[in-house]
């Protein structure tokens, strides 16, 4: 299904530092030999144990006929250079290697070693003629099947918002934009330059569903533990870690959650900032943990495909990183036992 287009870059997982690693393509041979040699290109400023991208300095055309192998050969000084996954084998595929003098596979070898090398190269869509001419610079006029694109860049009304450093990202999100009318344009990167735009107009017009409930707090009194129609349940019952040098009212006492400005503490916190406003919701770790804390909204009526969004973080990971769960209770009162947890 690949014929058309070229191989234009392999990646591979290394594994040893005192190995030279040369890439290789082959073509014209069959399920038992590579054929011929089309490719040879050696790798430089490897990092070991994780995957690497080469760019091969010239397109290999995929044949549309025979076979096509790619791989690379490890000149070592020692170790096993050859990173592998975790199997099992796709015997006579992922596992092929020539060894004194003829093709054979891993687990031939070794039927212990049921992996496949860790390699992986990229099929490359050739861009066609007339897209070929438009793209040149200046004089350059050579056929842009013997370049390598490197990115791509994102235009919305001809101002660049987003460079993308890589062949293979095709997605990139423009978001909290208001209803109006774009033109968005989409450039391919090469080591000749940058071509001509190919560009989209997109035509925005995003109706909001109905809310039936929000909430951001600042209408609470500072400190205050309770909050009406909100449900504050401290299962946990424990005392509660305070601030170094800060006070402010209730610093210490069991609490679910407490309705926290940083701005209004003695000294002010300026290292906290709420998400929006002055004010947030904050669950203070219990001095004996776990904390079992909830807060709980009112019983509301949900529609068909309805959502639930909230902002929430972790003050610290020097602790760990704490843990949220929203829970759905269908029951006529407030029963935690009745909850049914939909996220983790």
């Amino acid at each position: 299904p690949y014929a058309g287009r070229s191989i234009s870059r392999l990646e591979f997982i290394p594994t040893y530092g005192g190995c030279t690693y040369t890439l290789k393509v082959w073509t014209g041979g069959s399920a038992t030999d590579a054929g011929t040699l089309v490719h040879s290109q050696v790798a430089t400023n490897l990092v070991m144990n994780e995957w690497n991208t080469v760019l091969l300095n010239a397109y290999i055309p995929i044949p549309a006929t025979g076979d096509l192998y790619y791989g690379y050969e490890c000149n070592t000084t020692g170790g096993s250079p050859a990173g592998c996954d975790a199997g099992p084998q796709i015997e006579g595929k992922g596992n092929m290697l020539y060894f004194n003098g003829a093709w054979t596979t891993l687990a031939v070898l070794a039927p212990t070693l049921t992996y496949n090398y860790a390699i992986r190269a990229f099929a490359q869509i050739t861009a066609p003629a007339a897209e070929s001419a438009l793209m040149t610079l200046a004089s350059d006029v050579r056929d842009r099947t013997d370049r390598v694109i490197t990115g791509y860049k994102v235009y919305r009304d001809g101002v660049l918002l987003a460079t993308l450093p890589d062949e293979e990202i095709f997605t990139y999100t423009d978001a909290g934009l208001p209803n109006a009318t774009y033109t968005y344009g989409v450039t391919s990167v090469t080591s000749a330059g940058e071509s001509i735009p190919a560009t989209i107009i997109v035509e925005l017009n995003f109706q909001l569903a109905e809310l039936v409930m929000s909430d951001d707090f600042e209408a609470y009194p500072d400190f205050t533990t309770i909050i009406p129609p909100w449900t504050l349940r401290d299962q946990d019952n424990q005392p509660t870690y305070g601030i170094t040098d800060v006070t402010f009212p209730g610093s210490g006492n069991p609490m679910a959650y407490i309705v926290f400005n940083p701005s209004a503490t003695t000294p002010p916190i300026t290292s906290v900032t709420p998400h929006g406003g002055a004010k947030m919701m904050a669950s203070f770790a219990a001095t004996t943990p776990p904390n079992n804390d909830w807060i709980i909204s009112p019983r509301i009526q949900l529609g068909t495909d309805s959502s639930i969004k909230f902002f929430a973080r972790s003050h610290t990971s020097q602790y760990g990183l704490e843990r949220f769960r929203v829970g759905v209770c269908p029951l006529p009162s407030i029963i935690i036992q009745g909850f049914q947890y939909v996220t983790g």
